[in-house]
């Protein structure tokens, strides 16, 4: 079983993803409400992907990432925010090696396609 970790402060949008994946046995999700929290379960948990938002309080999506990648450096990042142009997208492919940048709101079987795509 593949374990995702999705960080977001917005626990609606955590309890959406969550629902989204309720019907998967394929997948474990995990769910962080922060970048910190993120941070501390990766230092734990073997996870295959990880999916951040971008604008959280505390720590940035772009700064998780970026300090995720030595953590976790096999595991692949994907950005996922509402506040989405071209100075975001492209800080979060340089400074994090992002794999994706994704939109919200997402696309169900988009945000799936690109988490099952590795």
């Amino acid at each position: 079983m593949r374990t995702v970790l999705f960080v977001d402060d917005d626990q609606l949008i955590r309890n959406a993803i969550e629902r989204m994946y309720l019907e998967r046995d394929d997948v474990h999700c995990l769910f962080a409400a922060s970048g910190q929290e993120g941070l501390d379960i990766l230092e734990r948990e073997e996870v295959w992907v990880v999916v951040s938002d971008y604008l959280m309080p505390g720590m940035r999506g772009i700064d998780f990432l970026s300090r995720a990648r030595p953590v976790r450096p096999d595991t692949v990042r994907i950005m996922m925010t509402a506040f989405a142009d071209l100075t975001v997208a492209i800080d979060a492919i340089n400074k994090s090696e992002a794999y994706r940048f994704l939109t919200k709101p997402w696309n169900n079987l988009e945000l799936m396609d690109t988490v099952d795509g590795h």
